[in-house]
């Protein structure tokens, strides 16, 4: 009777915790954690590369987003780029005195204008995505296979779960339909088609978590 007594009372330390002293020690906690820390790790490689190929981020971003394309409107690559149109702007006017991009105007429509890549931004394009996909593999080589299978799997999952209450919410969320890598850009049909290693779909699989976490 008495072992019996003993075992029904609750513990008082756990009672005298405060909500926010419980929510510190939530185990889930350590996944966020080396999410968010793996992906500054990836950012910071990846935005090193990028400085040694000339450009900056952003700017890096809009070449490989205008990439095998006939051109965007401005609001198009802001949505695409998740860069605000007044920040935009300034980047395509930097751009464009590079001469890596113009501005033409439809003839459907003159009284917009698109942002197109020109012959010199294209041989950029050319040159600087595969290199830098090569340079994320030298560090993804260090995985093998199974390996990289059970992160991706496991980081799919975990999209999905933070995907699923935006949809209910009638959100939009681009990560499922294309993904920035701190300056390039790989679409949904790259993944089909077998154009795009497991390795560079395992970061997408990272930054998609992190990105729609933070929404």
């Amino acid at each position: 009777m008495k072992q019996a007594s003993t075992q029904s009372k609750s513990d008082p330390k756990s009672e005298r915790l405060t909500a926010t002293q419980k929510a510190v020690n939530e185990p889930l906690l350590g996944v966020v954690r080396e999410l968010v820390r793996t992906y500054q790790a990836f950012s910071a490689y990846s935005e090193d590369h990028v400085r040694e190929l000339e450009l900056t981020g952003p700017q890096f971003d809009v070449i490989c987003t205008l990439g095998n394309t006939s051109g965007m409107m401005m609001g198009q690559l802001a949505e695409k780029t998740l860069v605000t149109k007044g920040t935009l702007t300034g980047i395509v006017d930097r751009l464009e005195q590079k001469g890596l991009v113009r501005r033409e105007v439809p003839p459907d429509n003159r009284r917009c204008f698109i942002i197109v890549l020109t012959s010199k931004g294209e041989q950029v394009f050319e040159k600087v995505f595969p290199a830098h996909i090569d340079y994320l593999k030298k560090q993804f080589s260090q995985l093998s296979e199974e390996e990289i299978e059970q992160i991706q799997a496991a980081l799919k999952r975990l999209r999905e779960i933070f995907s699923g209450p935006l949809r209910k919410r009638h959100l939009s969320h681009t990560y499922s339909i294309s993904i920035r890598f701190n300056g390039f850009r790989v679409t949904s049909p790259d993944f089909n088609h077998g154009r795009v290693s497991n390795e560079v779909i395992c970061c997408w699989e990272l930054l998609s978590v992190i990105r729609l976490g933070r929404r």
